[in-house]
C-alpha cells in the first residue's frame, strides 16, 4: 500500500514518525485531550515511544492507526485522528487548544472521511460534555446521529458516517 498522505489547502495527514514524538507528547499534556481521549495520552515520553513502535506508523486500514494533523504553514502537528478497528472504524479526534476555532479539526475530518476506502463506516462516539467536538462532527455533512442502545454510553451520543 502507498504511504497514506492526504493534503487539504492548509493541513497535511499522514503518519507519525520518530520525529514526531515530542510534538505528540506535548499535545497530550492538554487537559481537554487527557479528559476526552485519555487513551491516546501516553503517561510518559518513553510510554509515547513503545506506542510508537507498535502501533503508531501503519496506517492501512486493516490495523489501528494514528493519522498526525500537520499545519502545513509550520510543519507542525497541531493534532491527530485515531482509528481503531472492530466491526466499523471507530474515530476519534483532537486538536491543540492553540489550534482551535480556526476550522481545522473540520478540514481535517473532512479529508480523513474522504481519503477512507469507499464503504467505510466510521463511528464517532462523543461525550456530550465535549460540545467543540459535537459542534465539529455536526458540520460534517454526511454525519448522520443515532440512540445508544447501552446504558453505559449513556453521556455519549453517537454519530456514523458511511463513506
Amino acid at each position: 500500500m502507498e504511504k497514506y498522505i492526504v493534503e487539504t489547502s492548509r493541513l497535511i495527514l499522514r503518519p507519525f514518525t520518530m520525529k514526531d514524538l515530542n510534538e505528540y507528547f506535548e499535545i497530550t499534556r492538554e487537559k481537554e485531550i487527557k479528559m476526552y481521549v485519555p487513551y491516546a495520552c501516553p503517561q510518559t515520553h518513553k510510554d509515547c515511544e513503545r506506542d510508537f513502535i507498535t502501533s503508531y506508523t501503519v496506517c492501512d486500514f486493516v490495523h489501528d492507526f494514528y493519522v498526525l494533523i500537520e499545519r502545513k504553514a509550520t510543519r507542525k502537528v497541531i493534532g491527530a485522528i485515531i482509528c481503531t478497528l472492530s466491526d466499523e472504524f471507530d474515530v476519534a479526534y483532537f486538536i491543540s487548544k492553540l489550534y482551535r476555532e480556526h476550522g481545522y479539526m473540520r478540514e481535517a475530518l473532512q479529508a480523513f472521511v474522504q481519503s477512507m476506502p469507499k464503504g467505510s463506516i466510521l463511528r464517532f462516539d462523543i461525550k456530550q460534555t465535549n460540545t467543540a467536538s459535537l459542534h465539529t462532527i455536526k458540520s460534517i455533512e454526511t454525519a448522520v446521529e443515532y440512540e445508544f442502545e447501552d446504558s453505559e454510553k449513556a453521556n455519549f451520543r453517537r454519530f456514523i458516517i458511511t463513506r
